[in-house]
């Protein structure tokens, strides 16, 4: 929301709320990029190179929703089930190391 001087201004409720939105875009977005690698893995014969990239654009989207607590829900609190079977690996992954790091280190 802008100001009568033309500064940008945000309160509160209005950022939680924006924050909300990011988070479902954002789980949309990687919940549609499994679902190119899925598909792309369906082929006969994959592109290689797109099945690559795509490969490394949705890892990269599913570390960011992991690192940021991203909930697996998207626009219009659609479920996204790619995402959220990836996050629950991705929990019991971390769960796994930070548990052989104690008995290593402590």
């Amino acid at each position: 929301m802008i100001d009568l001087a033309g500064r940008d201004r945000m309160d509160w409720l209005d950022y939680v709320a924006l924050c909300h939105d990011l988070g479902q875009a954002l789980a949309f977005a990687t919940e549609c990029e499994l679902a190119t690698v899925e598909r792309l893995n369906t082929l006969a014969k994959p592109p290689k190179s797109q099945l690559a990239r795509h490969s490394d654009i949705a890892d990269k989207l599913v570390q960011q929703c992991f690192a940021l607590g991203v909930e697996p829900v998207g626009i219009g609190k659609k479920s996204c089930g790619r995402l959220e079977r990836r996050l629950e690996e991705l929990k019991k992954i971390n769960a796994e190391g930070s548990k052989e790091f104690k008995e290593n280190h402590v």
